[in-house]
């Protein structure tokens, strides 16, 4: 299936890229745009941080990242990392079946 998002978007939280309206709270769901050629099966949200399975086993994140919650080792932009784009966590020979935040 697809995936949508809304509530607060500060640290990427809501998985919508980094367009002009990146860290701007929505009030109704968007389709994460990131997402629309996968099939979604499963997903999780954390405080500030999210993530998703597509139906291929893909493991993917986004969100708030400073204390490793994403999975994409050390990575500081100096104020606390975060990702604001669905990514796909990279884990070999492995097919993702649950995930909870």
């Amino acid at each position: 299936g697809r995936l949508y998002t809304w509530g607060l978007s500060s640290l990427g939280r809501l998985g919508q890229g980094n367009g002009e309206h990146v860290f701007e709270d929505s009030n109704y769901p968007s389709m994460v745009d990131e997402l629309k050629c996968a099939s979604i099966v499963e997903s999780s949200c954390g405080q500030s941080h999210s993530a998703c399975i597509s139906s291929n086993g893909s493991l993917f994140l986004w969100g708030a990242g400073s204390s490793g919650q994403l999975g994409f080792g050390e990575m500081s932009d100096g104020q606390g990392y975060c990702c604001a784009i669905p990514t796909k966590l990279l884990i070999p020979s492995c097919k993702v079946t649950k995930v909870s935040c």
